[in-house]
């Protein structure tokens, strides 16, 4: 979409646009006079329900995702642990026949998972696992990698976050999602991928 989120770690900084120049800049407050600052004034709290397209058509493995996905919490949550801790793979090359994978070894985690898997499918998910116990100079231990074989639930995940670790980002429509998908989203992702610093 050509649009970007830009953060920093200075809770002092200040973005906006320079009145002179019209580019947007950082600056420290004291350095901030002058500067257009946008400012979010109202988000919807309502929104349609995401229409999953039918890709794979009738009487298959496609008919497993409900065909309206309610844009709240649970949704928000799926969508948020897959970008804190999730992916996509292929099976075949060539088709559209994906896994969506989860790392876990948190039994609250996979708990929430198999809840929010429940509430956007039209049946029981079936979740299988994966285990890696090699160590390499990344690993904390022993990894367990949560598996379910849907494939319209892959192209909805890649359609909303991308595909692979360093391309994976927020949905499109994030900042017109109603507050609790919002609220979902940022839960989903503290939960696989978060931690708490105090200093």
């Amino acid at each position: 979409s050509g649009r970007q989120i830009l953060t920093d770690d200075d809770p002092r900084a200040v973005y906006g646009l320079d009145s002179e120049s019209y580019e947007f800049v950082r600056r420290r407050p004291s350095e901030s006079v002058g500067l257009f600052v946008p400012m979010l004034s109202h988000l919807p709290d309502n929104l349609s329900p995401y229409v999953v397209h039918d890709v794979l058509g009738s009487g298959n493995e496609g008919d497993r995702l409900k065909v309206h996905l309610q844009t709240d919490r649970e949704l928000g949550w799926l969508i948020g642990a897959h970008i804190g801790d999730g992916w996509v793979s292929s099976r075949c090359e060539g088709n559209e026949s994906y896994q969506v994978m989860l790392a876990c070894v948190d039994a609250g985690v996979e708990q929430r998972y198999t809840e929010v898997l429940r509430h956007v499918m039209t049946e029981e998910p079936k979740i299988s696992r994966r285990y890696e116990s090699k160590p390499n100079a990344t690993a904390y231990g022993r990894s367990e990698t949560l598996v379910v074989s849907v494939a319209a639930l892959g192209v909805f995940l890649r359609e909303q976050v991308g595909h692979g670790a360093a391309n994976k980002r927020l949905p499109s429509t994030y900042m017109s999602l109603p507050y609790e998908c919002r609220l979902g989203l940022f839960e989903g992702l503290i939960d696989t991928d978060g931690s708490v610093s105090i200093s």
